[in-house]
């Protein structure tokens, strides 16, 4: 009764202010501005979470995760056409003090016009790729940032597209271990627009492969492929406040040394969102939908061991989920995040949820200019 009291009150409280569903768009940790040729800068990232995960289903239990990164990075304006970036990534979870993951930062981003551009090395990822949650879990914003690999970006007024390659494990001759990289590509293709009304196509595609030729490994070679697609409406009845309506359906295939499996999943998402809050509610319904990279509880539910009087033994998933958020700005590139997502099991009669605080954080420093 205390969980349904909790979305109850947190829900009406929400609606006295405005509300919206959650868009990724402001939690952008790249650094999108060109600088002036020869110019030398430091460019600092942070952020901190406390993350919570109240789930009491038997297949994905909850957990904290309280940590928190910082970015120091020297960017180098060659010119305005090229970009070159050294730093390191700091990443900690809190309480586990002997822990302290560093990562070398290297980047080479060359943009040959002003919508085009392409980078080798580092890069943020996580919310950054604007994928939906079923292909691409909120916690790898948090956890998991980084990616290393290639970058491909392009942006008009129609479209908006990126595609990327995130190389996870090199292997040598020999090597134990698989080597392993995921690829994407998230495409946005505006399709109609007049005055307040717009209409939008979704397209994404994720995919993981791990294997190799030359390792020494007898695992079996897999390839997970995530793909969606979907229509987005959105009214806009105040220059910061819309209404927006999207449905979407999501694939998943596996394939590899073993026998193929597939899946899908449809949902339907009506939010809401003014200046700081936001309001999403979403009917999602999957069938054997497995999503590698994705917020796991949309996952195929089972029991386990499996037991069909369970009412959480089901292959087909339906649940109703509400996710509420508020956002301020707190500098020119830094924001504050709290976030409340439930998530209602219809057939199981259950209901689990989540809180969290972020705060993001991005600044600049001029060094000096080399060519002045």
């Amino acid at each position: 009764m205390k969980k349904y009291l909790v979305l109850i009150v947190l829900f009406f409280c929400i609606l006295q202010g405005l509300y919206s569903q959650i868009f990724p768009e402001d939690y952008n940790s790249r650094m999108d501005s060109t600088y002036s040729e020869g110019e030398i800068f430091l460019n600092l990232q942070a952020s901190s979470w406390f993350y919570n995960n109240e789930y009491f289903n038997p297949f994905y239990k909850g957990y904290t995760l309280i940590g928190g990164s910082f970015q120091p990075k020297i960017v180098y304006q060659s010119n305005s056409k090229l970009t070159l970036m050294a730093g390191a990534d700091f990443h900690r979870n809190y309480g586990k003090n002997e822990n302290l993951f560093i990562k070398p930062l290297l980047s080479i981003e060359y943009k040959p016009t002003t919508n085009f551009s392409v980078l080798v090395g580092s890069y943020n990822g996580g919310m950054n790729h604007l994928l939906p949650e079923a292909l691409f879990s909120f916690e790898n914003h948090l956890q998991d940032i980084v990616e290393q690999g290639i970058l491909i970006r392009f942006s008009n007024s129609r479209i908006k597209t990126e595609t990327w390659l995130n190389w996870e494990s090199f292997i040598e001759p020999g090597d134990t271990f698989r080597e392993a990289f995921t690829a994407g590509s998230s495409n946005r293709i505006l399709v109609f627009e007049k005055n307040s009304l717009k209409l939008s196509i979704p397209l994404n595609l994720i995919a993981h492969h791990a294997g190799g030729q030359i390792n020494n490994n007898d695992e079996k070679v897999e390839t997970l492929i995530n793909a969606n697609e979907g229509v987005r409406l959105e009214y806009n009845f105040q220059p910061k406040n819309r209404i927006t309506l999207y449905s979407e359906f999501n694939l998943f295939q596996a394939t590899g040394d073993y026998k193929t499996k597939n899946g899908k999943a449809t949902s339907i998402n009506l939010g809401m969102q003014s200046n700081h809050f936001e309001l999403n509610a979403e009917y999602f319904q999957g069938n054997n939908f497995v999503c590698f990279a994705g917020n796991p509880i949309l996952n195929r539910a089972y029991s386990i061991p499996m037991d069909l009087s369970d009412p959480f033994y089901f292959e087909n998933k339906k649940m109703f989920n509400l996710k509420t958020g508020y956002r301020q700005k707190i500098g020119p590139n830094s924001f504050l995040f709290l976030r409340f997502e439930s998530y209602y099991f219809l057939d199981a009669k259950s209901l689990d949820y989540s809180y969290s605080l972020h705060l993001q954080a991005q600044d600049f420093l001029r060094i000096f200019n080399l060519k002045r």
